[in-house]
C-alpha cells in the first residue's frame, strides 16, 4: 500500500473511498476547505416521518375508533420498508371511509404513489426525478448530482418536492422542503437532517426562502434536529442513551403534528468550510485576448461573489471602491459558446456567464423529446409572464430556453397563441438545426393579425441596413408567413393599417419582394386606399430624414405603383397628379403670406392672394377632390373666410366651397355647402397623423364589440416631414370659450351644460341624445388619451361639438412628454373638473355610468395592448418626434404598464382605474397651469 505523502491528513467519507487532502489549521482546528473536495455532491433519501399528515390520510384523529397513523410511527431510525409493513392494516383502516384516498371500483384502499423531484439552486442542473414508489414500500436512495463539492457557491441549495401520483397534474404536489447546504458558519453540512414538509407549497429556491426545511421559528423541528445531531455515527453515547433520545425524538414528531423528510449528507472526520480563491497579481496581458474582447467585454470578479459583472478597464479605483468592489482583479477570457450568440448586450439579464452558458449546453434540440412534453402548473404559470411582456422586450437566456423546450406544446395549445414572435426570438438562428425546425414550426403555427404585425418590424429585418441579429434569409421567411396571414384581412382593415405597412416595407427584403407584391394588389384596386398609399409612400421617398439607401427603395415602391395604378386605373391616377399639383398652390401660397411681418396683414394678404385676380386666384376651378378626404369634393374658395391663426408659425385657415354631391353626402366633416382645412408650413404633423390613427384603430377595436365612444376622428395628412393639412370640425367649441360664454345664474346649472342646452335648442337636438354622446366620448378620450399619455393638455385644445361630441386637438407632446416648464406633474387621465360637474359631480348617477364606461373601454382595450403596442413599434423609424428609435423600447415599455400588467385580478383593475380618474380630476397642479394658460391667451 502506498503511503500518502508527508503533511496529509487521510480522512474516511461514510460509505466510500479514502481521501487525501493536505490538513490546514486555523486557530489550531483542522479544517478543510471545500474547493479540495472531489467527489460529486450526494444525497440520501432516508425515509418520510409522518407523511400521512401532509397526504390527508388520517382526516378524523380525534373520532374514537379511528387508526392515529402517526402514534404508530417507528421509533427506531431504521429504512421505512421495514416497519411500514407492520402497521398497513391501520393505515387501511384509516384510510377507508374517506373517499378521496379510496378507488371508486374497487372500494379497496388506495396505495398513494409518490416521487421526488430533487433541484439544485435556481436553474443549476436539471432536476433529479426519484424512482416512483407505493407509500407503503419506501425505502432509501441516493440522489447524485452531476457536481462536485468544490464546485459549490456559498448559497447553494437542495429542495425535495414530494408527488403523488394518484392526482391530477395539477394537484400531484403533496408537499416540498428546501435546505442550503453551507450553514450560517459557511459549514457544509454534514449528517442526518429531519426537513420541515411544507404541505402543498411548491418548492422556494430564492433567498427570501417560504420553504425553509430547518426553519429557525419552528421549536419542534429544532429540537429534533438538536438531537439528531447528538446520535449520528461519531457519537459515543451507550445503547440506553441511544434509545432514550431515540423516545424524545419520537415524542417530538408526535406533538409537533407535521411531517418530516429524514435526509443524510455525506460524513467527513473534519468540518468543511466554503472557500473561494481570490486572484492575485494577474498581469493585464497575461491572457491575449483584446482581439477577442472589446473595451466594455471585460470582467471582473471577486471573492464570494456569485455573480460576474461587467466592467469598464478605464475607471479609477475610485469608482470601484464606492461601487464595493475596491481591490478586484480584472480578468480577461473568451468563452466561444457565449460569444458566438453576438454581442453581450443582446440580454436583460446577462450577467452571469456561466449561467448563461449552461442555458445554451442545455437546450432541446431533440424534437422528438420536446414533442413529448407536457407543461406543468408552475411552467405554464412562467410561459404566461413571458408572453404577456412586450413583443419587443429581450428575452434572458433563461426564457429562451423554456419557449424553446416547450415549443411544440406551446404551438398546439390555444392559450399560448401569443407566443409566436416570443417564441421566434428564442430560437438560436446560429443553429442550422434548430432554425430550419423553427421555420417549420412557424409555417404550421395557427396565428392571428396581432402577432403577423410585429414579424414585419425591425426585429425580423431582412436587409442590412437594420441590424437584429437574425439571419437574413431566415427573416425572409418569417416575413412571408407574416404576410400570408394578412392576405386573409379585408380592405378596409389593411387601410387602416397602412400606415404601419408602409413603414415596415423599410425593413423588408427589397430582391424577395413579398411586402411590395402584397401592397400592390391591394392598394391599386380601391381608391381610396390608393390615394392613401400615394401620400404616405411619395413622404419616404423624398423625406431627406431618410438614408439614401432608403430613399431610393421607397422611390422603387412609388414608381412600381404609379406604373401599375397607370395600367389599371388611369383616372385614379390623374387625380392623384392634380392633388400634389393642388398641394404644391398651397405651399408656395403659405410662402407668400409668410412674407408678411404681422398677424394682421398676413390675413390681409393672404385674401388678396385667393381672390378673384389675385397671385393664387381660387375663388372657381374644377371640382376636385381634397388631399385630406377624397371623397370631399371641392371647387372654388371663399377668400372672406380665410385667415391665418396667431400660432408660432401662423398656420392659414382656409374655407373651401364643396359640390352639390358632397353637401348630399352626409360627411360629418363638411359644413353645409363649406368644408375648413388647416394648412401648417414649417411643422411637421406625421405625429398628429399618428395619434388619430391610433385612435380610429382603437375606435375599430371598441365597435368591434359594439361599444361606440362617439370619437371625432378628424383627418391629417402629412405631405413630408414640415408640412401638412388639417381638417376643421365643424360647430364646436374650446371649453375655455363655452366657460366664458356660458354663465350659470344658479347653483343647478353649469357652463357646459347650458352650451349643450343652447345647442340643442338652436338646431332642434334632442337633449338625452346629446348629453350621452357626450358622456361616452368624455369616456373614450379619458381612455385614450391616458394610454397615450397624451401631454400640453389646457382648456384651449378640449372642444365640445353642438351634438354633443367631446374630443381633443394639437397631439405636438405624446408618451409623456410637455412644453419645457408646464405640467411637471400632470395627472394620469387628462381631464377638468367643469366636465364632471356637468355630470352632475362625483356622487351622480352620471358619474358613476362615466366611470363604468372608461372601465369598460380600458378593459377591451388592455385585451389588445399587444396589437396597439406592435403598430406603435413599427413606427420607431417614422421620425416621429416623440418616439425616437433608439427610445422606442423604453417609451413603449411604459405605455405597457399604463395598461395595468401586473394586476391581474379585473376587479382591482377597475378599482385602480377609477382611482386614476378622481386624482386626475382634483390634480391642483393643472387647475394652475390652466388658469396661467387663460392668462397668457389674454396677451396674445
Amino acid at each position: 500500500m502506498i503511503s500518502p505523502p508527508k503533511n496529509t491528513l487521510v480522512y474516511q467519507k461514510k460509505g466510500g473511498h479514502n481521501l487525501t487532502v493536505k490538513p490546514t489549521d486555523k486557530k489550531n482546528k483542522h479544517y478543510i476547505k471545500a474547493i479540495n473536495i472531489e467527489e460529486n455532491l450526494k444525497i440520501t433519501l432516508e425515509y418520510i416521518r409522518d407523511l400521512g399528515n401532509v397526504l390527508g390520510i388520517v382526516k378524523h384523529m380525534d373520532q374514537p375508533g379511528n387508526a392515529v397513523y402517526k402514534d404508530v410511527c417507528p421509533t427506531d431510525k431504521v429504512p421505512i420498508q421495514n416497519t411500514y409493513h407492520n402497521i398497513k392494516q391501520q393505515m387501511a383502516s384509516a384510510i377507508n371511509g374517506h373517499s378521496g384516498d379510496v378507488d371508486s371500483r374497487s372500494k379497496k384502499p388506495m396505495e398513494h404513489t409518490i416521487y421526488f423531484v430533487v433541484e439544485l439552486s435556481n436553474d443549476l442542473g436539471k432536476p433529479i426525478i426519484t424512482s416512483v414508489k407505493n407509500f407503503s414500500d419506501l425505502g432509501k436512495e441516493v440522489v447524485e448530482f452531476p457536481f462536485k463539492v468544490r464546485d459549490l457557491s456559498i448559497h447553494a441549495t437542495v429542495s425535495f418536492s414530494i408527488y403523488d401520483m394518484n392526482k391530477i397534474e395539477d394537484e400531484g404536489l403533496v408537499a416540498s422542503t428546501t435546505i442550503n447546504l453551507f450553514d450560517s458558519k459557511r459549514r457544509l453540512r454534514q449528517g442526518f437532517h429531519n426537513l420541515y414538509l411544507w404541505k402543498d407549497k411548491p418548492r422556494d429556491l430564492t433567498f427570501k426562502c417560504t420553504t425553509p426545511g430547518l426553519p429557525p421559528d419552528n421549536e419542534y423541528a429544532s429540537k429534533i434536529n438538536a438531537l439528531l445531531g447528538r446520535i449520528d455515527d461519531r457519537s459515543a453515547y451507550d445503547l440506553m442513551t441511544h434509545r432514550a433520545i431515540k423516545r424524545q425524538l419520537h415524542q417530538y414528531y408526535v406533538d409537533s403534528q407535521s411531517a418530516f423528510l429524514e435526509i443524510s449528507l455525506p460524513i467527513y472526520d473534519y468540518p468543511i468550510l466554503y472557500h473561494e480563491n481570490v486572484y492575485k497579481n494577474i498581469k493585464r496581458n497575461t491572457l491575449n485576448t483584446e482581439y477577442l474582447l472589446k473595451k466594455y467585454e471585460e470582467f471582473y470578479c471577486y471573492p464570494f461573489s456569485s455573480s460576474v459583472k461587467f466592467a469598464d478597464p478605464e475607471r479609477k479605483s475610485s469608482t470601484q471602491s464606492n461601487s464595493g468592489i475596491s481591490g478586484a482583479r480584472i480578468i480577461k477570457f473568451h468563452d466561444p459558446v457565449i460569444m458566438r450568440k453576438g454581442t453581450l448586450k443582446m440580454r436583460k439579464e446577462q450577467d452571469n456567464p456561466i449561467l448563461e452558458k449552461y442555458y445554451i449546453l442545455t437546450r432541446t434540440n431533440d424534437d422528438n423529446i420536446a414533442r413529448g412534453l407536457n407543461i406543468d402548473r408552475e411552467t405554464h404559470k412562467q410561459i404566461l409572464d413571458i408572453i404577456e411582456q412586450p413583443d419587443f422586450a429581450a428575452l434572458t437566456q433563461k426564457e429562451e430556453t423554456l419557449l424553446w423546450k416547450y415549443r411544440y406544446p406551446i404551438k398546439y395549445d390555444e392559450q399560448y397563441r401569443k407566443a409566436v414572435v416570443k417564441f421566434l426570438r428564442s430560437v438560436d438562428w446560429d443553429n442550422l438545426k434548430e432554425s430550419n425546425e423553427a421555420i417549420q414550426i412557424l409555417q404550421d403555427w395557427n396565428f392571428d393579425i396581432e402577432q403577423a404585425i410585429p414579424m414585419l418590424s425591425v426585429m425580423f429585418s431582412a436587409n442590412d441596413l437594420y441590424e437584429e441579429g437574425i439571419a437574413k434569409h431566415k427573416c425572409v421567411e418569417i416575413r412571408k408567413r407574416a404576410i400570408e396571414v394578412l392576405e386573409q384581412e379585408d380592405t378596409e382593415f389593411i387601410q387602416k393599417i397602412l400606415l404601419q405597412l408602409v413603414q415596415a416595407y423599410r425593413y423588408e427584403d427589397f430582391e424577395a419582394g413579398h411586402l411590395k407584391n402584397f401592397l400592390m394588389a391591394k392598394v391599386v384596386l380601391d381608391e381610396s386606399i390608393a390615394h392613401d398609399f400615394f401620400w404616405i409612400v411619395k413622404l419616404e421617398k423624398d423625406n431627406q430624414e431618410n438614408s439614401e439607401q432608403i430613399r431610393h427603395q421607397f422611390s422603387g415602391l412609388y414608381d412600381a405603383f404609379i406604373d401599375k395604378l397607370t395600367d389599371i386605373d388611369p383616372e385614379c391616377r390623374e387625380l392623384l397628379a392634380k392633388q400634389w399639383e393642388f398641394r404644391d398652390k398651397l405651399y408656395s401660397l403659405s410662402k407668400h403670406v409668410g412674407e408678411a411681418d404681422k398677424v394682421q396683414r398676413k390675413k390681409e394678404r393672404l385674401r388678396e392672394a385667393v381672390s378673384e385676380g389675385g397671385k393664387f386666384d381660387m375663388t372657381n376651378f374644377e371640382p376636385a377632390p381634397m388631399p385630406l378626404d377624397p371623397s370631399v369634393k371641392v371647387c372654388g374658395i371663399v377668400p372672406e373666410k380665410c385667415s391665418v391663426f396667431t400660432s408660432a408659425l401662423c398656420p392659414l385657415k382656409l374655407t373651401f366651397k364643396v359640390t352639390e354631391e358632397t353637401q348630399n353626402s352626409g360627411n360629418p366633416r363638411v359644413d353645409g355647402d363649406l368644408y375648413n382645412i388647416m394648412y401648417k408650413l414649417g411643422d411637421d404633423v406625421r405625429q398628429d397623423q399618428l395619434v388619430l390613427q391610433i385612435m380610429g384603430v382603437m375606435d375599430f377595436v371598441l365597435k368591434q364589440i359594439n361599444l361606440d365612444f362617439k370619437f371625432s376622428i378628424y383627418n391629417v395628412l402629412a405631405h413630408s416631414e414640415s408640412d401638412g393639412m388639417l381638417e376643421f370640425v365643424p360647430n364646436c367649441c374650446t371649453i375655455q370659450d363655452i366657460l366664458k360664454h356660458n354663465k350659470p345664474k344658479s347653483s343647478s346649472e353649469t357652463h357646459i351644460g347650458l352650451y349643450l342646452k343652447s345647442s340643442c335648442y338652436k338646431n332642434g337636438y334632442d337633449y338625452k341624445g346629446v348629453f350621452e354622446t357626450y358622456l361616452d366620448s368624455c369616456a373614450g378620450y379619458a381612455v385614450v388619451t391616458y394610454l397615450l399619455a397624451v401631454g400640453d393638455r389646457h382648456l384651449e385644445n378640449l372642444l365640445i361639438d353642438e351634438k354633443g361630441h367631446f374630443f381633443h386637438c394639437d397631439f405636438g407632446f405624446i408618451f409623456g412628454k410637455n412644453p419645457a416648464g408646464k405640467n411637471l406633474w400632470p395627472p394620469p387621465i387628462r381631464i377638468c373638473k367643469e366636465m364632471i360637474t356637468c355630470m352632475g359631480g362625483f356622487e351622480s348617477a352620471y358619474y358613476k355610468r362615466f366611470v363604468d364606461k372608461c372601465v369598460d373601454a380600458f378593459k377591451y382595450l388592455r385585451n389588445h395592448s399587444k396589437y396597439i403596442l406592435n403598430l406603435l413599434h413599427l413606427m420607431i423609424h417614422a421620425g416621429i418626434g416623440d418616439l425616437p428609435a433608439d427610445q422606442s423600447e423604453k417609451i413603449l415599455t411604459k405605455m405597457y404598464e399604463k395598461f395595468l400588467p401586473h394586476i391581474r385580478d379585473q376587479e382591482e383593475v377597475e378599482k385602480e382605474f377609477a382611482g386614476f380618474i378622481k386624482e386626475s380630476v382634483n390634480a391642483f397642479f393643472v387647475k394652475v397651469m390652466e388658469k396661467f394658460h387663460v392668462w397668457a391667451g389674454a396677451f396674445k
